[in-house]
């Protein structure tokens, strides 16, 4: 062996020896990892887009809860024009930062779309007091698992910020019990035997108040309303004026 194909291997073996260190590092960090300052309790981040008219605006909301390195929680995909994705999901730390806090969390998704249901890889990428998603071109895994077809190539193009947890909350029990009851919560009747449902909702959290726009098929309403809420978040009245 030459003195150039000694040098070759050394320095090979070098690479192999640094790469096996930094990557035993790097599992015993996440091994080790303590998401706490207040362990069990979820993490909350969102992005809400600007009302139109009609009060339809983009809503993604994300809920995760750390138990060392694993993950549990949830995402919805509430675009104002599209089709809504949304479920709970489970996974693990793959990657922390150089404090040794999460930085990636691979996951499976248990996505509800359109009707239907399947499950999604999904990447997400923390930072402080935000976690950007990642999207990809995905193709069918042989474990039926619609998975990223290069993920060398994830863009983390939707970045959300955190918010309380109570907020996501307080603006989904607003919203729902106004889809739900709004035939009962009308201060006008449905014209021709139409039924009201709700078209959109903005709630102003910081007021306990809001605006709704619903129809009937025949006509349509934009009115406010007012809520009270109680322990953990609960509607005790809502009013449409």
């Amino acid at each position: 062996m030459n003195k150039k194909t000694t040098y070759i291997v050394i320095s090979l073996i070098i690479i192999i020896i640094v790469g096996a260190l930094w990557y035993k590092s790097s599992q015993d960090k996440i091994a080790e990892l303590d998401t706490s300052p207040n362990p069990g309790v979820p993490r909350c981040l969102a992005q809400f887009g600007k009302a139109d008219k009609q009060n339809l605006y983009d809503k993604y909301t994300l809920k995760m809860l750390f138990n060392g390195d694993k993950v549990n929680g949830e995402l919805k995909f509430l675009p104002a024009e599209k089709d809504s994705k949304l479920g709970k999901f489970e996974g693990t730390v793959t990657e922390v930062d150089e404090a040794g806090s999460p930085k990636i969390v691979s996951a499976i998704w248990e996505v509800f779309a359109e009707g239907t249901s399947n499950k999604e890889e999904l990447r997400i990428m923390l930072g402080e007091g935000k976690a950007s998603i990642g999207f990809g071109e995905i193709v069918v895994r042989g474990d039926g698992v619609y998975g990223y077809k290069d993920p060398s190539k994830i863009a983390y193009s939707l970045d959300l910020v955190t918010i309380p947890c109570g907020d996501i909350d307080e603006r989904e029990i607003v919203d729902n019990n106004l889809r739900l009851d709004i035939a009962t919560l009308s201060p006008v009747k449905a014209q021709l035997g139409g039924t009201w449902y709700v078209v959109g909702v903005f709630v102003d959290m910081t007021k306990n108040s809001g605006t709704v726009v619903y129809e009937d098929g025949h006509t349509q309403e934009k009115r406010e309303f007012v809520y009270t809420t109680g322990e953990n978040n609960s509607l005790t009245s809502m009013m449409i004026k």
